[in-house]
């Protein structure tokens, strides 16, 4: 579902942010990509979904190029960003309501994916007041909705369980398991190493804008803990 070929990016300051980073992530499989700060996981995410231009090389999602079919691949995404940009002076029902205006969405199977969601995230008592209102958590589901609704095929998460409760971290982590058994490629960055390692099939790590690690879970386990591994210990 995704494929990233040998993308390379720098910034003025930062050479080598990216240094020609290659994986893929199948449908229905789920990948962590880990890091320390700096190491260039944000960028890599941001890049899957068109937010900036890359250097060099390629993405393709769903077997088409991020460059040439940029429309039709944002279509199949679904983003949860790590800044938590929202519109203030909206609820959360028109913010869900604008969002989902995007995609081709039959109205009864919207309402009731909308339903679904909020009594999982617990949010259907905030859901008709102004986004400025809620907390940092309430922000993070609103965004969950918002990246779900339309059901699609890759779902990239930037840091998506940074700053949640325990109670909503397992949610969280309850709809990521339900978007794989649908079939859903899934990609999100993290320090929470104990989160990746339970759900993920596959772990990417980065060092330096490069990829040091690419490979399944169960295998990594030969070589160690990831917390390990990151600390390169």
């Amino acid at each position: 579902m995704l494929k990233i070929k040998n993308i390379s990016k720098s910034y003025p300051g930062k050479d080598h942010a990216l240094q020609n980073v290659e994986f893929e992530v199948k449908a229905g499989e789920i990948c962590g990509l880990l890091g320390n700060n700096g190491a260039g996981k944000s960028t890599v995410l941001r890049s899957v979904v068109g937010a900036q231009d890359v250097d060099a090389g390629e993405i393709f999602i769903g077997g088409q190029r991020l460059k040439e079919h940029s429309i039709s691949c944002k279509k199949m995404l679904g983003y949860i960003p790590d800044n938590q940009a929202l519109y203030p002076y909206l609820t959360g029902r028109q913010y869900i309501a604008f969002v989902s205006s995007f995609y081709a969405i039959p109205k009864e199977e919207k309402e009731k994916r909308i339903e679904e969601y909020t009594a999982i995230l617990n949010l259907e008592h905030a859901f008709d007041q102004v986004i400025s209102s809620y907390s940092k958590g309430m922000k993070q589901k609103l965004l969950i909705i918002a990246a779900m609704v339309h059901q699609p095929g890759l779902i990239v998460m930037d840091e998506p369980f940074s700053g949640l409760d325990p109670a909503t971290v397992n949610q969280l982590i309850q709809i990521v398991k339900e978007e794989k058994r649908r079939g859903a490629a899934v990609i999100f960055s993290s320090h929470m190493l104990d989160i990746a390692e339970k759900i993920c099939d596959k772990i990417v790590m980065l060092k330096e804008g490069m990829v040091v690690i690419d490979s399944q879970l169960v295998e990594i386990y030969k070589y160690g803990r990831l917390e390990h591994l990151l600390l390169g210990e």
